[in-house]
């Protein structure tokens, strides 16, 4: 249902559109967590889902072994978030809590460097909570007062952009985080769809 959305905004992800797949539906599923042992000494592979974040089905894959972590996009290092299809309390509380109770000594982000030593990993799992957590606060304080989603980007913009400003995805996503939060505000908590009309309505409405 959003196709036409996820084409515009990334093209340079879609060579051959014609030539992609539908959805490959999965025929193995978990609740909680699926060890896969790996064989020899390699140990096992755990996918673990760790709450409600960056979506509502985020998992992370961990090699015990190495105390390498997976996270995709719960946990950016360097990088500004997307949240366009968030659940923010619980990913900036319970959900990064989880994540940091792993120990990982190795964190691959879904974008930025890895973060290599438990120092880097704390700082990444800090950064992402921190985005989240600023965000909330500003567009909180407005959506209570009363006023306009775009004052609420506002706000936000003014608080982050100093810090994640420069950072790669910064000045595309913010918009679509913003309007996502401010549903939440107003109690939808399942993600609406994003369609190719909707994006341009939010862009035009706060960053254009």
């Amino acid at each position: 249902q959003d196709w036409e959305s996820e084409f515009a905004r990334m093209p340079r992800l879609f060579r051959e559109p014609s030539s992609i797949p539908g959805l490959t539906w999965p025929d193995l599923t978990f609740t909680d967590r699926l060890t896969i042992p790996l064989g020899g000494d390699r140990g096992d592979l755990v996918l673990a889902y760790c709450g409600r974040g960056h979506t509502a089905g985020d998992i992370v894959a961990w090699l015990p072994e190495r105390r390498i972590m997976f996270a995709g996009d719960l946990v950016e290092s360097r990088a500004a978030l997307y949240t366009g299809d968030a659940f923010h309390q619980d990913w900036a509380t319970a959900t990064l809590d989880r994540v940091a109770g792993f120990g990982a000594e190795a964190v691959v982000g879904g974008r930025g460097p890895v973060a290599r030593g438990e120092p880097a990993v704390a700082a990444a799992i800090a950064q992402t909570r921190e985005f989240l957590t600023v965000m909330q606060a500003e567009v909180s304080a407005v959506h209570v007062a009363g006023s306009s989603r775009r004052q609420a980007f506002a706000a936000a913009h003014a608080a982050l952009s100093p810090k994640y400003g420069g950072w790669p995805i910064f000045e595309h996503c913010l918009p679509f985080n913003v309007a996502r939060l401010w549903d939440e505000l107003d109690g939808i908590d399942w993600p609406r769809i994003w369609t190719a009309e909707r994006d341009r309505e939010v862009w035009a409405e706060l960053q254009g």
